[in-house]
């Protein structure tokens, strides 16, 4: 594909472009099999597009079975354009337990405009042709959308993307495309599609809202946005570590390599002093600094020049998703105990109770 705010430089991140070997894997493989963590383990694959590179997936596959061990010690995750994915490939996955997603950014018009093949080829119908072979082969397929001020209405992206036979979705803003980026407006629009969802009973299908509703319900403290660099790297297909796959090939966030492992040293060097959210003054004010965790690493240094100081637009978006979050959770609890201490003529006239909205 050539997608117009590739923030990857279609797949070289500003390098030369090549496909991972499997040495570069396998030595991969052995340093996230000897890290000394007791839980599941996680591989995820990401492009450009993997599956250009079947060869050394199913390598990965293998062999990540073989010294780490089976889907309860290790899962897989790749993330896909979707266009090679044909009943083959999702069979492959499916008998490895790979969960799937696929990069979809809504109708023909929004996916061709967006994502069009390189030579501005029919990206929509390569897609859906294999879709409907993927959800029979794998069941439940998850997809994302990239959102652009071409379609800022998330509750309208989530009914396209469904509409296409997706179980579960996830929208985030595109980041790094001055001509596609949400302005104020347009980001509160989207935000405003976040509650709606939250109130119309779909946050077990829209991810992140699930996420923070999760994070409520457990009253789990988030310090970080996500896992880069404290709980995960990512193997550029040279085998150089990076903290983050959006920060390759910057040498500040390079943290070793495959052949010499990590550099520990460097990598608590970067994250010295700023591994709480509560370092940033920024967050430190606002309410919602534990169920968001302070942000895209990457996008807070290539906006800010700093991983602990967020992006002024994820910083608008995150604290109305929380707040969607929040207002899910109490619907979902306050109509549960009212259920519960229901005579049983009312309760029968709600359903039983299986239906919280």
């Amino acid at each position: 594909m050539a997608c117009q705010y590739c923030f990857a430089e279609g797949g070289s991140y500003g390098q030369t472009p090549g496909l991972m070997s499997e040495e570069v894997a396998r030595r991969a493989i052995d340093l996230l099999a000897a890290a000394p963590y007791e839980g599941m383990k996680h591989i995820a694959f990401f492009g450009g597009e993997p599956l250009m590179n079947i060869p050394i997936l199913e390598f990965i596959l293998a062999y990540g079975r073989e010294v780490i061990g089976d889907k309860t010690k290790l899962g897989f995750m790749v993330s896909t354009n979707g266009t090679k994915l044909t009943e083959t490939v999702t069979d492959l996955l499916s008998r490895h337990h790979v969960s799937i997603q696929v990069s979809v950014d809504g109708t023909r018009e929004l996916q061709n405009r967006l994502r069009p093949l390189r030579g501005n080829g029919d990206s929509f119908n390569a897609v859906a042709r294999n879709l409907d072979s993927a959800r029979r082969i794998a069941g439940n397929i998850h997809g994302r959308a990239t959102v652009t001020n071409l379609c800022p209405d998330a509750l309208d992206l989530t009914v396209q993307l469904m509409s296409l036979g997706f179980d579960s979705v996830s929208l985030q803003p595109v980041h790094g495309s001055r001509t596609l980026e949400l302005d104020d407006t347009q980001m509160t629009q989207f935000v405003e599609g976040y509650r709606i969802m939250a109130r119309r009973g779909l946050s077990r299908k829209v991810s992140w809202l699930k996420g923070c509703v999760e994070r409520v319900a457990r009253r789990a403290r988030a310090e970080q946005f996500c896992g880069a660099g404290l709980r995960g790297l990512t193997v550029a297909t040279d085998g150089n570590f990076y903290v983050c796959h959006r920060l390759i090939p910057l040498p500040e966030f390079r943290v070793g390599d495959v052949r010499d492992g990590v550099n520990t040293e460097k990598l608590v060097d970067i994250f010295k002093g700023k591994q709480g959210v509560d370092v940033s003054l920024v967050c430190t004010s606002c309410m919602f600094r534990h169920m968001c965790g302070g942000g895209c690493l990457a996008e807070n240094f290539l906006e800010n020049g700093d991983i602990r100081e967020p992006w002024t637009m994820r910083c608008l978006l995150t604290k109305g998703v929380c707040q969607a979050a929040l207002d899910a959770y109490l619907d979902q609890h306050y109509c549960n105990e009212s259920l519960e201490t229901a005579p049983d003529a009312e309760v029968a006239a709600a359903g039983g109770g299986d239906d919280p909205g």
